[in-house]
């Protein structure tokens, strides 16, 4: 989640832009795996349970929050440098399928899974498991669900990846960024149309308002106003850093559903990380750059994972200690990094594959433009 766009090359920030937004997305998916195999797939056990969920880098529903803060702010960030319309069109042309490829490749990896054995039948797996994908996925059903459900009618009952929930909130919320940039993006008074359409959005779905707040972050990080006292904005920003790590304490105990709660949060943990400049440099850091490059493969291909591997690494050791667990988290953690790295080239064939349809389809439209007669 969280695909990486493609900047400008004439813009003398796009590189610098693009590792800091990589380092964001990096961090997040690896908060995400951690979360997945420490506090929700693989317990310890309660007391490790109760004590990982008050900490920042095991809470993975803020991770996601932050993902999409993010993508609100990258596909924005070019447009509100240049005012060009073009690039809101190239990125919605290829949007779909930059993000389909991946998980279609994802979703077929899974079923080669079920295929080749590596995933034990229901009754065999860990009680987490259990209810999970009981009968092997047909072909078809990998076609579908990577190309249809993921992104227009997903459903828990029928995923076949369980952390793909996100996707449909990620094309419609980037089409949402799209539309308001392409509509009031080059108006004087487009703050207060972003303000308005951030609170119909909270009432559509409170994820969609992320995408708003981070197109508000890149109106922000271009404008005059921030360029003529970024230091003042880099040490005030970093303040907010203690209420964010403290409120993401919080969390876990806001509510079932703390929507509100988490944007908030995820809000004020990413400002600092957007206009401080420490921060932002470590974000750019060489650690940062590898997470970000793995970031989409690892968060697509972690779910199969646990089912596969996970479940098999647990009947090594017959009722392991809570040691054991430990270092039986830790190897399955290895393995999906691993994996993401070996994996990486599907998420260029997303992003080829949308550079590809996008140069087509804009290509056609140019030569029709010339072919059609000029009126009288």
């Amino acid at each position: 989640m969280g695909a990486q766009e493609n900047f400008s090359a004439n813009s003398p920030l796009a590189a610098e832009r693009l590792l800091f937004l990589d380092g964001l997305r990096g961090w997040g998916a690896l908060i995400v795996l951690i979360y997945h195999v420490f506090v929700d797939a693989f317990p310890i056990n309660a007391d490790v349970t109760i004590a990982l969920r008050k900490l920042f880098f095991f809470n993975g529903v803020l991770a996601v929050w932050i993902f999409f803060l993010v993508s609100g702010l990258s596909i924005s960030i070019e447009f509100c440098r240049r005012r060009d319309r073009q690039s809101l069109t190239k990125i919605a042309l290829g949007r779909y399928v930059r993000l389909a490829i991946p998980v279609l490749c994802a979703t077929f990896i899974l079923y080669l899974f079920f295929v080749t054995g590596l995933v034990l039948p229901a009754e065999q797996r860990l009680p987490n498991f259990q209810s999970f994908l009981p009968v092997a996925p047909s072909l078809w059903d990998v076609i579908r669900s990577s190309l249809f459900d993921t992104f227009f009618d997903y459903s828990f009952s029928k995923a076949l990846i369980g952390p793909l929930w996100t996707m449909c909130f990620e094309l419609w919320g980037s089409c949402l960024v799209l539309g308001a940039l392409y509509v009031a993006g080059r108006l004087e008074r487009r703050m207060f149309i972003y303000a308005a359409l951030a609170i119909v959005a909270y009432f559509i779905h409170p994820i969609y308002t992320a995408f708003v707040f981070g197109l508000v972050l890149a109106e922000i990080h271009v404008s005059k106003f921030r360029s003529r006292s970024a230091s003042l904005w880099s040490k005030a920003s970093l303040l907010l850093l203690v209420p964010g790590i403290y409120g993401a304490s919080l969390l876990p105990r806001a509510g079932n559903d703390p929507f509100g709660a988490c944007l908030t949060v995820a809000t004020l943990l990413i400002i600092p990380c957007i206009f401080n400049t420490t921060l932002a440099r470590m974000l750019s850091g060489s650690v940062s750059r590898y997470l970000g490059r793995i970031s989409f493969p690892l968060y697509l291909i972690h779910g199969p994972l646990l089912l596969a591997y996970g479940n098999r690494a647990y009947q090594w050791i017959d009722q392991p200690t809570d040691l054991e667990k430990l270092w039986l988290n830790l190897s399955i953690a290895a393995v999906c990094i691993a994996c993401a790295t070996v994996l990486t080239p599907i998420d260029q064939w997303g992003i080829r594959a949308a550079k590809g349809l996008r140069d087509f389809l804009m290509a056609r439209k140019e030569r029709a433009s010339v072919l059609l007669p000029e009126k009288p």
